[in-house]
């Protein structure tokens, strides 16, 4: 399925380019593609929405999913909340409190979880 990819600080861009090569593909093939999902509570998590907004991902088709940890990139719990009711006001899906428990790689490098 389209839409489980890496994400590293330094590689943001080239990871959301990554995505957006596979939908273009799922597309071009009739294959129904999935969003992306964007796991983490980081400002590399942060930063990946806004590459897949900026690069017309339809906000519909994301969500960002939060680990249970409280901890925020932002050094002032209002700005996560701003950003939050931002996303949601976008029709971005945020989950909360959420754990990853199985990532698996196919032999072409892709990643689903």
């Amino acid at each position: 399925t389209a839409g489980a990819f890496s994400v590293s600080g330094s590689q943001v861009a080239k990871d959301v380019d990554l995505y957006l090569k596979s939908m273009h593909w799922a597309r071009r093939e009739k294959i129904e593609d999935a969003g992306a999902f964007v796991y983490g509570a980081t400002l590399s998590a942060y930063c990946s929405l806004q590459a897949l907004l900026a690069r017309g991902v339809e906000p519909e088709r994301l969500c960002l999913i939060l680990p249970p940890s409280q901890e925020t990139p932002f050094a002032d719990p209002r700005v996560q909340e701003r950003v939050h009711a931002g996303l949601d006001e976008l029709g971005v899906a945020i989950l909360e409190g959420r754990r990853l428990s199985d990532v698996r790689a196919a032999p072409d490098g892709a990643i689903s979880a």
